[in-house]
């Protein structure tokens, strides 16, 4: 409705009031205006709208961001070592400070 033009709607009120009170030669221009008015807003409204993206082309982004970051998870595993870290293992004899010699 916002497409309509809204300027012609007085002209043809005008003109259906000239066809109520007689006045032929006038109530035929208003017809005219009014036509050109139907036209108008006909067009208006069989005009479309601007098209959005797809649903496929939707699909096909989140794949593809689907697959880096699969890729990223495959490269980050294959630079870090196999196999779980161990406990750090402790010293046997617990290790003595260094004594100095003795003169």
């Amino acid at each position: 409705m916002s497409r309509i033009n809204h300027a012609d709607v007085p002209s043809v009120v005008h003109g259906v009031m000239l066809t109520l009170t007689g006045n032929k030669k006038t109530a035929k221009e208003a017809q005219r205006t009014a036509a050109r008015a139907v036209k108008r807003a006909t067009q208006a409204l069989s005009r479309r709208a601007p098209r959005r993206r797809s649903r496929r082309g939707g699909l096909l982004v989140a794949l593809a961001a689907a697959v880096v970051g699969a890729g990223a998870v495959l490269a980050w595993r294959a630079m870090v070592p196999p196999g779980e870290p161990g406990p750090a293992k402790r010293p046997e004899e617990p290790v003595l400070p260094p004594v100095p010699p003795v003169p």
